[in-house]
């Protein structure tokens, strides 16, 4: 897989994230309070920990691979454990910012559609926010069919969360 850095990073957290990336798309233990991830995460600040899930997104955004399954389930494992994270702290509103980078783990298909539309309903639920979220009307229109409920769900915490009404008007 190849990245290319997003132009929207600052100069130290291009650095920070990438550095993290390397280390989660090697082989570095996930489990365990004394891995280099988890210490990450407990160090790292709430928009350095942004940085690093929307890293994450745009580098799965522009992989046009597969994903070995080995790599796919340490990404569902990360995903689960940030966002279990979130969903158990007293800090949610001001935490919540860094799983708003899942709109791009949802529009890269990488993911079960069924596992990815409850990730991103939970995203919402908690943060009333989403990153992409052009692209993941796109993509949840894409997904209507078969999942009718969890779709109008989404699109309307989406709909209701759009404070200037930009996106209820453009689709």
């Amino acid at each position: 897989m190849a990245f290319r850095l997003s132009p929207h990073f600052p100069q130290t957290t291009e650095f920070c994230s990438t550095y993290y990336d390397v280390l989660f798309w090697g082989r570095f233990e996930l489990n365990g309070s004394k891995n280099l991830i988890s210490i990450f995460y407990r160090s790292a600040s709430v928009n350095l920990r942004k940085c690093a899930i929307d890293f994450l997104g745009d580098a799965l955004v522009q992989d046009k691979e597969s994903l070995q399954d080995e790599i796919l389930n340490r990404l569902i494992h990360l995903w689960e454990s940030r966002l279990s994270w979130v969903e158990s702290s007293s800090n949610k509103p001001q935490i919540s910012a860094e799983i708003i980078g899942f709109g791009a783990w949802f529009v890269s298909g990488k993911f079960d559609n069924e596992w990815s539309l409850i990730q991103l309903l939970n995203v919402l639920r908690i943060s009333n926010d989403i990153s992409e979220r052009r692209r993941v009307i796109i993509r949840l229109n894409e997904l209507a069919n078969e999942f009718p409920v969890q779709v109008v769900s989404s699109l309307k915490i989406i709909i209701e969360s759009d404070s200037q009404k930009q996106f209820a008007y453009g689709y």
